[in-house]
């Protein structure tokens, strides 16, 4: 696991995102809100504890998983380590048919990897940015989010669901990555509706929900 600070000014609050997969830090190098320190994690090929002694100097902690980093986020934190935890465009059962991506979109997923690359995906994810804003998208080998990518199937499979209270959850209306019926089923009437796709950093009412912009 990576992780890489944005903006680390000894600010009195911290915004720790577990970001999605194939990412890396360059997905939210435009986001600079004022009063935040920010924390990214990044690429789960191996799953290692956050050392978190540094928490304690922050008077406010929120925690943002997106996409696969919903799930993420359950298996390094606990939910009480911070004060909001908001979850977008993801759940706590990433490869599910009822309640994340459905287990044969996801075997085709990363058969379509092997083959095509990349590309396609990036068009899913992050629709008419992929190509007017390139510098949102990730400086990474195909080959590192294939294995990366394969990892998170295993330990999805094997890894047990653990509690975790999430107080805020933001959907994208056109997400083409976690089907919007599926996020549904899981979050039901908890979920704030949003005009964005599976890529949410551009959209005024997410970054709203996360720092009351």
């Amino acid at each position: 696991m990576e992780q890489h600070w944005l903006i680390k000014n000894n600010n009195k609050k911290l915004a720790v995102f577990t970001l999605g997969w194939s990412c890396d830090f360059h997905t939210l190098n435009h986001i600079k809100p004022e009063g935040y320190d920010i924390l990214c994690l990044y690429d789960y090929r191996e799953l290692t504890p956050l050392e978190t002694d540094f928490f304690d100097s922050y008077e406010f902690k929120v925690l943002v998983g997106w996409s696969f980093g919903v799930w993420i986020a359950t298996q390094i934190f606990s939910d009480e380590m911070f004060d909001l935890r908001i979850a977008i465009n993801g759940t706590p059962y990433p490869i599910d048919n009822l309640k994340g991506i459905p287990q044969r979109v996801a075997l085709l997923t990363l058969r379509a990897l092997k083959s095509s690359g990349i590309e396609q995906f990036n068009k899913n994810t992050y629709g008419s940015l992929w190509q007017s804003n390139p510098e949102i998208l990730p400086s990474r080998h195909i080959d590192s989010q294939i294995k990366e990518l394969e990892k998170l199937y295993e330990m999805i499979a094997n890894r047990p669901l653990k509690n975790f209270n999430w107080d805020r959850v933001v959907i994208g209306s056109k997400d083409r990555i976690f089907p919007v019926a599926n996020q549904l089923n899981c979050w039901g009437e908890k979920a704030i509706i949003t005009q964005s796709q599976h890529y949410p950093f551009f959209d005024s009412l997410t970054l709203n929900t996360i720092f009351g912009l």
